[in-house]
């Protein structure tokens, strides 16, 4: 993908060597709007130590296309009258939206409307009984907090995956998830800052999250019972840790950069990052991103990412073809929504090549070129 970015110099005041460096930045306003990358498939990423004078390198980073987000009043949006008092709402995805209240020159988060937060692809109103702060005006190198709250959301047998469906030791009348969250902020790094854009002086906020989700069921007269114990051990329900960094810079409304990792630090999940509107590329807004399949890098030399992108549950086949129309290559997939898929395309030789997706009845749902480079 071509990109043309104007690098932006963020100038940062170190008020002193002990207190570390101060950056103060705008709220994100009703109307503004984002423009951002998410990769999902993200390579070499480290998100550093803490200490002062740090460098961070982001240049692997890389995504198929710019999602466009607008800001909102929160009490006019999809479900701002079931967050009573939000300021503004923001879609995160193509099905979720999240709302916000501003508290003394900072935005908490309230919760969401949309797919749940835990990964279980459960579509509801999941809503903070305290809410957690996102965002500040002003942070400073030292600046630590925490918090803690829980949210209570009642679901149906039906909307459980199948992997927790299967699993479950009886067949409930009822069901509703409890997850309870403590929280641990803290701004424990400054430096320099080098990603697709430019070079940013930054601070890092460092997350750490201690998530207890528990699933209770209920049948006939009986009392409410938790099952978690029951079921066998894995990254949703019961205690896990999750950390997230988020790089934050001078004059800039939202986060550069927000890596997330995987429960108990086991890798990086997933970085969303900062794109400019300025930028050459393919702009999709988040709440209507078209369905597909999107290669990248394009061109590529040894390794291309698949990223389908909302698409109904059902079998998908995926092809290349060379100039002529011959298949190269080919593969057979089940996706529910989204998926990323690497795949290794060193023995195609140094060309031009079509990529089609197709459903389960054979039609072509789309075609697209990449183009295959050598050193």
């Amino acid at each position: 993908m071509k990109i043309r970015w104007i690098i932006i110099l963020a100038f940062v005041t170190v008020q002193s060597f002990g207190q570390g460096v101060t950056i103060n930045q705008d709220l994100p306003q009703e109307g503004d709007q984002s423009y951002f990358y998410i990769d999902h498939l993200p390579s070499s990423i480290d998100p550093g130590s803490a200490g002062q004078d740090q460098r961070w390198s982001f240049m692997t980073l890389q995504a198929p296309f710019i999602r466009k987000a607008e800001w909102k009043d929160g009490e006019l949006s999809l479900a701002g009258n079931r967050f009573k008092g939000a300021d503004l709402s923001f879609q995160l995805d193509e099905d979720t939206e999240a709302y916000y209240q501003k508290k003394q020159n900072a935005f908490y988060l309230m919760g969401y409307f949309g797919n749940d937060p835990f990964g279980l692809g459960i579509r509801a109103l999941y809503k903070y009984d305290e809410p957690i702060r996102s965002f500040s005006s002003s942070i400073k190198m030292g600046d630590k907090s925490s918090s803690k709250s829980s949210m209570t959301t009642l679901c149906t047998l039906r909307d459980l995956p199948d992997a927790v469906r299967s699993i479950l030791p009886t067949t409930p009348d009822s069901i509703r998830l409890i997850m309870v969250s403590k929280r641990v902020d803290e701004v424990d790094a400054w430096g320099t800052m080098l990603m697709p854009g430019g070079f940013f002086e930054v601070l890092r906020e460092k997350r750490s999250e201690a998530r207890n989700l528990r699933i209770e069921v209920k049948t006939g007269s009986l009392p409410w019972q938790d099952i978690t114990e029951l079921l066998a051990e894995n990254d949703v329900f019961g205690e896990h840790v999750f950390l997230s960094y988020h790089f934050f810079s001078a004059d800039i409304k939202e986060p550069l950069v927000q890596i997330y990792m995987k429960a108990e630090n086991k890798g990086v999940d997933k970085v969303i990052y900062r794109a400019n509107q300025t930028e050459e590329g393919l702009i999709q807004s988040t709440s209507a991103i078209k369905p597909g399949v999107y290669a990248f890098p394009n061109p590529a030399i040894v390794n291309v990412r698949f990223e389908f992108a909302n698409l109904k549950r059902g079998q998908y086949r995926l092809s290349i073809q060379n100039v002529l129309g011959v298949e190269v290559w080919a593969k057979d997939y089940i996706i529910d929504h989204n998926f990323i898929d690497l795949i290794d395309v060193s023995f195609l030789s140094k060309g031009t090549y079509l990529y089609s997706l197709q459903d389960s009845n054979g039609n072509f749902l789309m075609t697209r070129r990449i183009v295959i480079i050598r050193p």
